[in-house]
């Protein structure tokens, strides 16, 4: 001990070597406390150097829609940099806590607070070099392997990502800035807390937590109201606007949850008979006395989960639906519309304009039909039973009784290659309907503008013929020829010229044809020149344009949820390294009145399998609950493939949790260790 108080005394003396040497010391000794700080910190540094490093990449704003990504780019900069300060902060606060018994001996000792900051400060300033030297380096390298699977997945592979010296600048001064944060409040921490406090913070006894009737009530009416507002969302548009109601009344009745409700459950759980076994008896009284620490742990955990869940969830599904939304609409290779302005505009007219093109041009042209459609967007309809009445004029984005209605004829559906017998019998009267949404199946007849017309088929599917995406239901109306729906056109222009209203609708040719993909910008070319203000859009170029601008929320999306599993690995960590400091006297004390270690063992088990399984419970309860909302809002972007939707987040739920059972696998090792590990040596042989 004299040996110590000698070398405190010297370190007071000499001053800035010996706090940086002790500093050092510290950091290698306690390297199971600092390294999930560093590691953690390191992340969050490489991602937000990738991220920032791709928004200022003179290469990346040659991209088509670069406007589109840049945005998307800093709101997943700006979400990352939020997520790294809150984060880094629980990192560093529990660093702190780790290190204050040992800063008090320090105290006690003979240090002055002063020095203690000091130390403290070299600590997190050899932390922060560290970063940055490991970060800029490791950082670079990983920037350029995503961005090489970045321009791969938009198809821009001559693309090149130059490391600009902003993007390093920018991330030092952020990181600089947040460690300087932390320090202060390190520091300030430091500074109000007495040796005394230090000293005997771990050895304070705790009380029961009461049970919070009042918390658990709002919990559970907060998640009700955040279930019921996902649930009852009945399109796209009014899940976006309630979306983010939703996830704040989920995410505090989730903390509420932990805080409230798992207190009460543990407490009820007291009174059953079960609970006066060994294991069962401790384990639920050391969960009990510590839940309102577990409790933060838990929900973030669970917050967590969930974020990285949906964001998978969507970001996929909108990347691999998107493609097919483009098939879909495509199903030849190339199509030509023709708004109907003139009387002699017809089928066959637009038919000679795509040959003569096609001889002037030298680009063979195969399989060419050319059919009349219109289309209604976002009109107002009542239903009632077996019946659906277009009576009403109004147009209301948000409100359920809207729809979106595809018009053509029974003749043209024939041209495309759909031989169905019911098509070619068809009377003025009569109509068949396709439903891209498959709720009007049950449709017996359709109440249009005046007209009444019954439904005397529904045909599942309609072979070559373009989907039009849209966000509201949409019903393709097969009429018997152009007579009949030139009086439902009639019928329905009538009533809002009427109102004063305008449909912003008129018939329009579409031609569609197969044609090489190497040759559309040769025909192009020679199509413009017909002076008829035709434009061609072709299948390939969609899809690549698509894909740009997808792929672009598809690496953001997993950026993002690379933060949040991070988040979740870093707190299941830390989580159970301090359970294993905080439970080690104990489960000593359990070993000395008798309990064998596999009886120890047994109550560790019991006690730390909730923290795998209630996260895991939340986060999939959460899911089902939101499940419906998150299909709308990937329904914004034209994708109604619920086949598709399912399949990504079934795939996703499952890659969540085998990920959270690696980590809590792992992280259960850590705990084992540190519990059954025996007490280290007084911390002020360090400095000896």
């Amino acid at each position: 001990m004299i040996k110590n108080i000698n070398a405190i005394k010297a370190v007071d003396g000499l001053g800035l070597v010996l706090n940086l040497k002790l500093a050092l010391n510290n950091i290698k000794k306690e390297k199971n406390t600092f390294s999930p700080f560093i590691i953690s910190s390191l992340s969050m540094f490489i991602i937000v150097f990738i991220m920032f490093s791709m928004r200022v990449s003179h290469s990346l704003k040659k991209l088509n829609n670069w406007e589109i990504i840049s945005k998307m780019l800093f709101f997943g900069l700006v979400t990352v940099i939020l997520f790294s300060i809150i984060f880094l902060f629980y990192s560093y606060n529990f660093l702190l806590n780790e290190r204050s018994r040992e800063y008090s001996i320090y105290n006690v000792l003979g240090f002055k607070k002063s020095n203690i900051i000091l130390v403290a400060f070299y600590e997190i300033l050899i932390c922060l070099l560290i970063i940055t030297g490991v970060g800029l380096i490791v950082g670079i390298a990983i920037a350029k392997f995503l961005f090489l699977i970045f321009v791969n997945v938009i198809g821009e592979s001559y693309y090149n990502l130059e490391i600009n010296p902003l993007a390093i600048i920018f991330v030092i001064e952020t990181f600089f800035l947040i460690f300087t944060i932390l320090f202060s409040l390190g520091a300030l921490k430091i500074l109000k807390t007495s040796p005394k406090e230090l000293l005997t913070k771990t050895s304070k006894g705790e009380r029961e937590p009461k049970g919070k009737i009042i918390l658990t009530i709002s919990s559970l009416m907060l998640l009700i109201s955040g279930y019921y507002l996902a649930l009852t969302v009945d399109n796209p548009v009014n899940a976006l606007t309630k979306f983010f109601i939703a996830v704040l009344l989920v995410i505090f009745g989730t903390y509420l949850f932990y805080i409230a409700v798992t207190i009460s459950y543990l407490k009820m759980k007291k009174k059953m008979r079960s609970y006066y076994t060994s294991h069962n008896f401790i384990s639920t009284n050391l969960l009990l006395y510590r839940m309102k620490v577990n409790a933060i742990g838990l929900a973030n955990i669970t917050i967590l989960l969930t974020m990285s869940l949906v964001t998978l969830i969507v970001t996929t599904g909108l990347f691999i639906g998107s493609k097919q939304v483009i098939l879909d609409n495509f199903p030849q290779e190339a199509q030509v519309r023709q708004n109907v302005i003139h009387k002699n505009d017809s089928r066959l007219g637009l038919n000679k304009i795509i040959e003569d093109t096609s001889n002037k041009s030298g680009v063979k042209v195969s399989n060419l039909n050319t059919i009349r459609q219109i289309s209604y967007d976002f009109i107002g309809r009542s239903r009632k039973n077996n019946s659906i009445d277009f009576n009403g004029v109004y147009l209301n984005l948000l409100g359920k009784n809207i729809m979106s209605v595809v018009m053509v004829t029974a003749e043209d559906i024939q041209k495309l290659g759909n031989h169905i017998e019911i098509l070619k019998s068809l009377k003025k009267n009569e109509i068949l309907m396709t439903d891209f949404s498959g709720n009007t199946k049950n449709i017996e007849y359709i109440g249009w503008y005046g007209q009444k017309y019954k439904v005397v088929g529904h045909l599942n599917k309609i072979a070559n013929l373009p989907k039009q995406p849209s966000i509201s239901e949409t019903s393709l109306l097969i009429f018997s020829d152009d007579n009949s729906m030139n009086q439902a056109i009639s019928a329905i222009n009538k009533t809002y010229d009427k109102e004063g209203l305008s449909t912003d609708s008129s018939p329009y040719f579409l031609s569609l044809f197969d044609i090489s993909p190497k040759k559309v910008y040769q025909f192009k070319k020679y199509l413009s020149q017909q002076d008829k203000g035709l434009e061609l859009d072709d299948r390939k170029s969609s899809l690549k344009e698509v894909v740009v601008e997808i792929g672009g929320i598809l690496f953001i999306g997993f950026i993002l949820s690379f933060s949040f599993i991070i988040g979740v690995a870093m707190i299941t960590y830390y989580k159970q390294l301090s359970e294993g400091i905080q439970d080690k006297k104990t489960f000593k004390i359990l070993q000395d009145i008798g309990l064998t270690k596999v009886e120890v063992k047994k109550t560790i088990s019991k006690q730390v399998r909730m923290m795998f399984i209630i996260p895991i419970a939340m986060m999939v309860i959460n899911f089902l609950f939101s499940y419906n909302m998150i299909s709308k809002i990937i329904e914004l972007f034209g994708i109604t493939d619920s086949e598709i939707i399912g399949i990504v987040s079934l795939l996703v739920v499952l890659t969540v949790i085998l990920f959270y059972y690696l980590t809590y696998k792992i992280t259960n090792l850590v705990y084992f260790k540190t519990v059954e590990n025996k007490s280290k040596q007084d911390v002020g042989l360090i400095i000896s």
